[in-house]
């Protein structure tokens, strides 16, 4: 009896597994994970050495267009510059890395049948204070245009990423993508 229980799961497992590979190959949508760095611009780039996140991304192409709908939910981390920092604990303040939690929607354009493509996405940007303490440390306006290119299951984009809330905070990078399907 455990046997045939057993021999069931398996096959049932399989199938599932033969299904699921099935519908990824056929599917219009497409999941990515990307790692993304940056370089502080403006303002930020007195107080912020440097900017890093991860993201989960997912693009789906509208039909008979070279236009995809695309969104992302991430974190991102800003570091702030030592010196900066040594500065205000020194007088008496505790300053530190600063992390963001943005949910981006917005449009991709595709040249033709080149790998190139520009991008266009924004939506809110949760700070991680506001997020796991209920601080009050707000939420920010975040755009990003960028351009790109898919080249195989891999994705390169340089973006300028900007946040706004009490004024603008940005950065310049390069997103690193990989698609899962």
């Amino acid at each position: 009896m455990k046997k045939s229980y057993f021999l069931g799961l398996v096959m049932a497992c399989a199938i599932s597994f033969g299904l699921t590979e099935r519908l990824a190959a056929q599917s219009p949508v497409k999941l990515s994970i990307g790692l993304e760095g940056g370089i502080p611009t403006g303002d930020a780039s007195d107080i912020y050495s440097a900017a890093g996140g991860v993201s989960l991304n997912v693009r789906v192409p509208l039909p008979l267009t070279n236009l995809d709908v695309i969104g992302s939910v991430g974190y991102q981390q800003w570091f702030v510059k030592g010196d900066f920092k040594d500065t205000f604990e020194n007088l008496g303040f505790n300053i530190s890395n600063f992390g963001f939690l943005p949910i981006k929607a917005g449009l991709r354009y595709g040249f033709g049948f080149t790998p190139l493509y520009v991008k266009f996405d924004l939506g809110p940007a949760i700070t991680i204070k506001e997020a796991i303490e209920g601080g009050d440390s707000g939420t920010a306006m975040t755009y990003s245009p960028g351009l790109g290119a898919k080249l195989g299951p891999l994705e390169a984009e340089l973006k300028y990423d900007i946040y706004s809330k009490d004024g603008t905070q940005s950065f310049v990078g390069l997103k690193l993508s990989y698609y899962l399907f």
